[in-house]
């Protein structure tokens, strides 16, 4: 049963109870965002509210950490608070709940600074007149760390003898995650770390499928025996990733609660061609019968079924889109991704506050519901970059940077196309690489790629290091626009890419 929140108010000291479950998944979502600056100009956008637990990254056992932003400047990060934390469990549902005690100051000082970068002047001053903040439980979302986030802060900046008004508000949904254990030193020799991490002993199955592989059998997504596993390529690609429990009655338990999709195991199979990836009309036992749903593997284990820890190295993915003929000629409302991701534990993900899930995107290739040309997507798009191109190779978080999404365009020519992604190690610049056509591989790369891109060094900060996650390949529909609800699928159904070759290879 999903806990119910506590409230939370925010005005100067206080002390605050949140009964947030203990599996809490890693889906952002976003609310309203307003800003009116010293200069006048009002930002009204797409904004995000997120609640940190220690212990995780530099954030202590006993502290939080909450963060609230907007996507139209550099760093996103408009306000923060922090404080001190407790747990406890609660004596009538046993789940774990969090005191808060926000340090008094610390909005106030933090927005200063910002209002300081935003003005160049290092000497302005922010009065603050009213600061108030409550968290509310989203009752019916199936999302166990969801809630609701509202945020005032008004008051007056004075700079240069002149006292300007200025506030922020945020209204919409938040996202909770844990804190996590802080993972013991690794052993000086970097090549005895990379074998610990290949064996995969901290990485159990139970924790990255909390539900088992197989959480509804005898449903029909999976074939009998086959434990919703698919052999292509020398691994195991797992299909029940995205199985949300039975909290989802109207879209069934198979449901991405960031995309606000439903992903069914069944739309994805291996043949001699390759694997198949499908949007087509599945029964998941909604009440409404069946509807359209996407498709997504996740590289779980080796063909001796050990733990598939990839790690650090060259991924290779080599996919054909098979309905639309032509990765230009995708539809709108489809995207195919490639990517590293962890969900692990209580937090969902243990890497740092930067890149809490360890996602790095060889692949996003769609248009994310935009038109080309389409007059209004500079104005509307978030972010604006995605008017360009078709295709993006992507960091995480990609709301922290705008530079995070770096977008191209692939021709109309090729049907096949090959991308390749040399990540090597925490901290360090990643390159990314597409290729128009098929047939290559890591041994015989091609002298020049025809898309390229390798990340700045000031971009280090979000690359993450290697720990439970693993490689995923999808074909979805999603909430491109920030919508509550996915867009319509594409217009003919089934919808279908083919992966013909995966190759990996660890740095040397």
């Amino acid at each position: 049963m999903k806990p119910t929140f506590g409230a939370l108010l925010l005005a100067g000291a206080l002390t605050v109870a949140l009964p947030l479950s203990a599996n809490a998944a890693s889906n952002f979502t976003s609310g309203n965002f307003n800003e009116q600056d010293t200069a006048g100009t009002s930002f009204h956008d797409q904004g995000t509210c997120v609640l940190f637990a220690g212990p995780r990254g530099t954030l202590a056992a006993n502290r939080f950490l909450m963060k609230l932003g907007d996507r139209h400047s550099s760093d996103h990060d408009e306000l923060q608070i922090t404080g001190d934390l407790t747990t406890f469990k609660s004596n009538l549902t046993g789940d774990t709940e969090y005191l808060l005690f926000p340090d008094d100051p610390s909005a106030a000082n933090f927005f200063q600074n910002v209002l300081r970068r935003q003005l160049h002047d290092p000497r302005a001053i922010f009065i603050p007149y009213g600061f108030t903040a409550r968290v509310s439980d989203v009752f019916g979302s199936g999302s166990e760390d969801a809630f609701t986030c509202h945020v005032s802060l008004t008051g007056r900046v004075n700079r240069a003898g002149k006292s300007t008004p200025v506030s922020l508000t945020f209204s919409g949904g938040g996202q909770f995650i844990a804190g996590i254990d802080r993972p013991k030193k690794p052993p000086a020799n970097p090549a005895v770390r990379l074998a610990q991490v290949k064996a995969g002993p901290s990485c159990p199955t139970s924790e990255l499928a909390p539900d088992g592989l197989n959480p509804l059998p005898g449903n029909g997504q999976c074939p009998k025996g086959s434990n919703c596993l698919l052999s292509f390529k020398g691994y195991q690609w797992w299909t029940s990733f995205n199985f949300r429990g039975q909290s989802f009655p109207d879209h069934s338990g198979y449901w991405n609660d960031g995309l606000k999709t439903p992903f069914a195991p069944a739309n994805a199979s291996v043949d001699a061609t390759g694997l198949h990836l499908l949007i087509q009309d599945q029964d998941l036992g909604a009440p409404s019968g069946p509807a359209p749903a996407g498709s997504e593997v996740v590289l779980m284990f080796n063909s001796d079924g050990s733990p598939a820890n990839l790690g650090y190295g060259q991924y290779l993915v080599t996919a054909t889109a098979k309905t639309a003929g032509t990765w230009n000629g995708l539809d709108l409302n489809a995207a195919f991704g490639a990517f590293t991701f962890e969900r692990f534990g209580t937090g969902g993900g243990t890497g740092t506050m930067n890149n809490p899930n360890r996602e790095i995107d060889l692949s996003e290739i769609s248009r994310f519901g935009w038109p080309a040309n389409d007059p209004s997507c500079p104005s509307q798009a978030n972010p604006p970059q995605l008017c360009q191109g078709n295709a993006q190779f992507t960091l995480q978080d990609w709301w922290e940077n705008p530079n995070n999404v770096h977008r191209y365009s692939i021709g109309n020519t090729p049907a096949t196309i090959t991308l390749v992604m040399t990540w090597r190690g925490q901290g360090q610049p990643v390159t990314f690489q597409q290729y128009n056509k098929g047939g290559i591989h890591l041994g015989n790369l091609p002298a020049a790629a025809d898309n390229t891109w390798t990340s700045a060094s000031n971009q280090n900060i979000y690359i993450p290091g290697t720990n439970c996650e693993r490689f995923h390949l999808n074909l979805w529909m999603g909430n491109y626009r920030g919508d509550t609800s996915p867009h319509p699928p594409p217009k003919m159904l089934p919808y279908e890419v083919v992966v013909t070759n995966f190759e990996f290879a660890p740095i040397k």
